[in-house]
């Protein structure tokens, strides 16, 4: 159940202290409750090197998403190919090198906005945005600079970053519906954004609000990637009884 603000607060006392507390709440409550799941992913990526393009890559795939809580928390996500290239996949077929980008799915969401990673970054509430005739609330956020529990993994390499971002916010209901985050300070001076959009679904008859799409943009020297993937089709994943609505 999201976090209600009433009214009256909204109106008279928006402040970063009275809007992150509920903001939290919502996505410790989603990353403590949200089951097993899959989905359909659709993604789309291109490669290019200064200036021209060198790779582009299209799949289609069943998603399933996992949540490991026997020590603390983690997602861990894998794939089944459905579709290569607009061709049937063949059995066992493994997703071609470019089609997956992990991290974007669930982890930005967390980290940036979950409780157990605020005291690594600050945050302020910077005005208003309107999105699709709504009034959405911004809040920019950014890691400490000395902060270095934060990091990123990047070609099997534990890597410090320095992180900032903003997400967009429903005011009735301080729910995340958007939540953009860079991190810079990648070897080869790498730079990469995740950008990802929240819409509601049904999970075993539980409203979530769960990726609608993921777009991950990397330019390292004179390299420019473009990872744009799209989920839906959300269904709970129970191993007694398969797949239910």
């Amino acid at each position: 159940m999201p976090f209600l603000i009433p009214l009256l607060l909204i109106a008279q006392a928006l402040t970063i202290e009275t809007v992150l507390p509920p903001v939290q709440g919502n996505v410790d409550a989603f990353v403590k409750s949200l089951p097993d799941f899959v989905c359909t992913e659709r993604v789309f990526s291109t490669t290019t090197k200064n200036g021209k393009l060198e790779h582009e890559l299209r799949m289609e795939s069943q998603f399933r998403g996992r949540q490991i809580r026997r020590v603390g928390f983690s997602f861990v996500e894998s794939r089944v190919p459905i579709a290569i290239y607009g061709r049937p996949a063949l059995k066992g077929e493994k997703p071609p090198a470019g089609t997956t980008f992990a991290g974007g799915f669930s982890s930005v969401l967390d980290v940036s906005f979950s409780s157990e990673y605020a005291r690594f970054q600050t945050y302020r509430l910077a005005g208003k945005e309107m999105v699709d005739g709504r009034e959405m609330l911004v809040i920019l956020f950014e890691t400490l600079p000395e902060e270095t529990a934060l990091a990123f993994g990047w070609e099997g390499k534990r890597v410090v970053t320095r992180d900032r971002g903003k997400g967009l916010i429903d005011p009735a209901t301080m729910r995340v519906l958007k939540v953009e985050r860079t991190y810079s300070g990648l070897p080869a001076k790498a730079v990469l954004t995740f950008t990802v959009d929240y819409a509601p679904v049904q999970i075993g008859g539980k409203e979530y609000l769960m990726p609608k799409t993921v777009r991950a943009v990397m330019d390292r020297k004179s390299e420019h990637v473009v990872y744009v993937a799209e989920y839906s089709d959300y269904k709970k994943f129970e191993v007694t009884s398969g797949i239910v609505n």
